[in-house]
This record gives structure tokens, C-alpha cells and sequence, in this order.
């Protein structure tokens, strides 16, 4: 087989050949080790990790959705990048959500273990990173390094104003559009 034979002639000549757009398969792995090589897989979602990492390899190259070309991920890389290294024990690499500073700073985020405190009362407990809770009042630490429960869409948030405004601005806007594209005319 022809992939078979490209597998192996990488193996004997590379240090780490890196597989993508395929299911993860044992038996590449397999010929990568054989020859001596790494075995990396570019991943796009956390299933998809377990199973290269139950393939053997020996790193990840985790992918965000936001990724150009062949784009194999199927969210965005900061929440698939947290879930996956929480799930694997291999290194893990990202890929694709990264075009800027802030971004690779958000992808290093924190080194260590523990990023804060949880505190309630008289009594605290440490906050793992990559921990379910939320930044609240109670809570001290490294807030980036924190679960951050927002959407994509959270980018387009450029001010804080009361939640019956935002709600009152998005239906009045949604209706101007709607009115638009209609062909209506908007009240004034």
C-alpha cells in the first residue's frame, strides 16, 4: 500500500511525522515507531484526540475551527485546546485561532496547576486549572487562566451597560433589519 510505504520512508528520515485528515490508526503509528520516528495527529475534536492518543501517538496538534485551509476542527481552539489537555497525558500542540499576540498568550495562558482560590466564608479551596468554576467576587487568582464561559460572539461586546438595554437594543435593531429586508419602512 502506498500510504504503507510513504509512512515508512518518513519514519526512517524524519524525527516526527504528523498525520491529518484521517481517522487515527494504530497500524501508522505502528510503522512510525518502527522506524524510529515520533507519531503526531492533528485532531479537531476531543473524541477524536482520545483516539489518537489510544492509536499511540505521541503528541497532538489540537485544531480550532477558526483554522484556514483544511480546517478539521469543530469549535474553537481555546475551549477544544482546555478539554483536550485536560483529557490526554501526551504534549499537545495548537493550531488554527492563534493570528495575534493576545491569542498566543491566551493559548499559553498560565503555567501550573492550581490558577486561584475559591473563597466562601472562612473556608477556601484551590481552583486546578482548567477547574469548571467561574470568576466571581469569590474567587482570586489568575482569571485568564480561568474557565471563561463565552461564546464566540464575545468579542462584539465593546461596552457594559444594563441587561434591559442590551436586550431592548437587539430587538429594536433585529426589527430595523427585519423592517429592511422586507421591504417595509422603519418607523421612527
Amino acid at each position: 500500500m502506498l500510504r504503507t510505504a510513504f509512512t515508512e520512508l518518513a519514519a526512517s528520515h524524519a524525527r516526527l511525522v504528523e498525520f491529518f485528515w484521517a481517522e487515527p490508526d494504530p497500524r501508522l503509528v505502528e510503522l512510525v515507531h518502527a522506524g524510529g520516528a515520533l507519531a503526531g495527529w492533528q485532531v479537531g475534536s476531543l473524541e477524536e484526540a482520545r483516539r489518537a492518543v489510544g492509536a499511540g501517538c505521541d503528541l497532538l496538534v489540537v485544531q480550532g475551527a477558526e483554522a484556514g485551509g483544511h480546517v478539521r476542527g469543530t469549535m474553537a481552539l481555546l475551549p477544544l485546546l482546555a478539554s483536550v489537555r485536560e483529557a490526554v497525558t501526551v504534549p499537545v500542540l495548537a493550531a488554527g485561532g492563534i493570528a495575534n499576540a493576545r491569542g498566543m498568550a491566551a493559548a499559553q495562558a498560565f503555567q501550573g496547576e492550581v490558577v486561584g482560590a475559591h473563597t466562601v466564608g472562612a473556608r477556601s479551596r484551590p481552583l486546578a486549572r482548567w477547574a469548571a468554576q467561574t470568576p466571581s467576587r469569590e474567587v482570586t487568582g489568575t482569571v485568564a487562566a480561568m474557565a471563561l464561559y463565552a461564546g464566540q460572539g464575545v468579542g462584539q461586546v465593546t461596552r457594559v451597560v444594563p441587561a434591559g438595554q442590551v436586550v431592548t437594543e437587539l430587538a429594536q435593531g433585529a426589527e430595523r433589519l427585519l423592517r429592511r429586508w422586507s421591504g417595509a419602512t422603519t418607523p421612527r
